[in-house]
């Protein structure tokens, strides 16, 4: 049998651990766990800064979003927590301008159910050997440690699946209003531009009449007291895992230590999730379009893609007008133009969304300057030239895919993929 007592002797240095377990990452953490999306692999692993879920911190809004639904002309300048995460999260992903997300209902849950049991399954031997080395070694102050650690992640997993159900609802009342306002007919989907903090600029396609509401509010939690009953164990299991830690065996502490800074790291790295950046890693040796398919509860689910380059603009030579590449272009594209200018003309405004987006100061007002001219001149053959391209559609339905990339997961007409995810299409509304 091994010497386990001779652990609790075993003291070479002096770790203080309640100095990083209280500060080390608490931003990062807020912004990982208030995305709402989960890793298959990390969903019940323990995590630093456990009092920014027991302060309910990972719901907090972030300022400076402003929502454009173009059709109906309404500026919202809220937006959800969970929404602007993941909007910062992916900030790698979203470009000045090119930046197209489509936000999907879905008509049947999306199951978690595997995910669940792998992430159950890893937690259960890290938080196991924790126990068993705990009790193997007679360190108590390690075992009450230990107690409070789970009772943190089991708190954090009800708190985040509250607020993911609150959504549900949402999109369930949203579902059944919808089914009952299209009995006369299909609505096509419309379009909203999202202006950041950064000034970047993001076309979200959206479903017909849509609740804007799941976008623009936090959404209310059900059961409010058993939610505040759950926060006040989070706060109780948080304060006795510092405070025992403290006082545990050394060899304890280090194990700790490295199991929260690991699963931290990695989950803050979105490791198993559905927009990890590791499947994008490793997916873009076999194509070369990455779509990330976040799912935010059981009923939505957002897609992050890019305008086409298709859409991008060049000047003929010839006669110095400008045309647009079209499908069938086969020149690569080093560079992506980064003028809002060419993102209004791809959204193919009619004359009154023009002059709403003059009332919200995002087109320049009319004057008689040269450089207004020429702004306005391009802007007008640019706009032509998309319509012209697209036949008038404006939606994700335009997206058709060029004869020479029918092997890319791009986008397919009505914002399905590729035949690599047909599987995930009976899902959808």
């Amino acid at each position: 049998m091994a010497p386990w007592s001779s652990l609790m002797s075993w003291q070479p240095f002096n770790l203080d651990a309640a100095g990083f377990l209280t500060l080390v990452g608490a931003d990062e953490i807020n912004e990982a766990v208030g995305r709402l999306i989960p890793s298959r692999y990390l969903e019940f692993m323990p995590f630093l800064a456990a009092f920014v879920i027991a302060g309910n911190q990972f719901t907090k809004k972030a300022v400076g979003y402003h929502l454009y639904v173009i059709k109906d002309g309404i500026h919202i300048t809220d937006a959800a927590g969970w929404f602007t995460r993941i909007l910062s999260s992916n900030d790698g992903a979203v470009s000045s301008v090119h930046t197209y997300g489509i936000l999907t209902v879905l008509t049947h849950p999306h199951q978690r159910t595997r995910e669940i049991l792998l992430s159950g399954s890893l937690a259960t031997l890290v938080i196991g050997f924790l126990l068993v080395l705990a009790i193997l070694t007679w360190d108590w102050y390690g075992f009450a440690s230990s107690v409070g650690l789970l009772v943190s992640i089991f708190t954090r997993f009800y708190q985040v699946n509250a607020v993911k159900d609150a959504i549900d609802r949402s999109v369930l009342s949203y579902i059944r209003r919808s089914s009952i306002s299209t009995q006369g007919g299909e609505f096509p989907p419309q379009r909203c531009l999202i202006i950041t903090p950064e000034a970047k600029a993001i076309t979200l396609e959206i479903p017909a009449k849509f609740d804007l509401r799941i976008l623009s509010r936090n959404p209310v939690v059900e059961y409010q007291s058993y939610y505040v009953f759950v926060r006040c164990c989070g706060w109780a299991a948080f304060a006795v895992h510092i405070i025992a830690l403290n006082m545990a065996s050394t060899a304890l502490k280090l194990y700790v230590s490295s199991v929260l800074i690991l699963a931290s790291i990695l989950y803050i790295l979105r490791l198993g999730c559905d927009d990890s950046p590791w499947d994008q890693i490793y997916q873009w040796g076999q194509t070369r379009c990455f779509h990330p398919q976040m799912y935010i509860g059981k009923y939505l689910k957002l897609e992050l893609t890019t305008w086409p380059e298709a859409y991008e603009f060049y000047k003929d030579g010839r006669d110095n007008s400008i045309r647009i590449r079209g499908w069938n272009d086969d020149r690569t594209t080093q560079w992506r133009a980064e003028r809002r200018q060419d993102l209004y003309a791809w959204l193919q405004l009619t004359p009154e969304e023009e002059a709403m987006f003059r009332e919200w100061h995002l087109l320049p007002f009319q004057q008689g300057s040269s450089n207004w001219h020429y702004w306005w001149s391009d802007y007008i053959e640019k706009r032509d030239c998309v319509r012209d391209f697209t036949h008038g559609v404006r939606d994700s339905t335009a997206f058709k895919q060029s004869p020479r990339e029918t092997s890319e997961p791009c986008l397919q007409p009505g914002g399905e993929t590729s035949t690599a995810r047909t599987g995930q299409k009976q899902e959808e509304a």
